[in-house]
């Protein structure tokens, strides 16, 4: 445990165990059925049950790649704010800078980083022959100064 409000418990996990610990961790909180391993993946619970999840990748000691968050289907809507702004502030105290990439169309998605507090640096064109044709990301950045719950 790293964490602890009086409402919101944040994790760290040891990657190698995240499969183990939460098998069903990356599809719940809204990821596709492959397997993802990040270097770094966050939990949070509520009263010991998980909510949402962040996998990162570590870009350089002082930069996190936010790969995935999400929080599971019955947490989200009004609560994801203040969750998703209280797991933020605690990568950021182990990372202070974090970029992620957001599909340009995943409006929702796109909307809730903004308003955590990230800011659009730029776009690219990406996906995998598995993703089908190449599709419009969004790049966003957010550093620690601005990590408010």
């Amino acid at each position: 445990m790293i964490a602890t409000t009086p409402w919101l418990t944040i994790r760290r996990l040891d990657p190698s165990s995240v499969a183990i610990e939460y098998p069903d961790w990356y599809v719940r909180a809204g990821g596709n059925s492959r397997r993802h391993h990040p270097g770094l993946v966050y939990l949070a619970l509520l009263d010991q049950q998980p909510v949402g999840v962040a996998a990162c990748y570590l870009h350089d000691p002082s930069t996190a790649y936010l790969q995935f968050a999400g929080l599971f289907e019955e947490y989200r809507g009004l609560r994801a704010l203040p969750y998703l702004r209280i797991l933020l502030a605690e990568i950021h105290k182990d990372y202070p800078r974090l970029y992620a990439d957001i599909a340009r169309e995943n409006h929702p998605a796109l909307r809730l980083a903004l308003k955590a507090g990230f800011e659009i640096v730029g776009t690219r064109l990406g996906g995998t022959p598995l993703d089908g044709p190449a599709r419009l990301f969004v790049t966003l950045m957010k550093e620690a100064d601005h990590a408010t719950v």
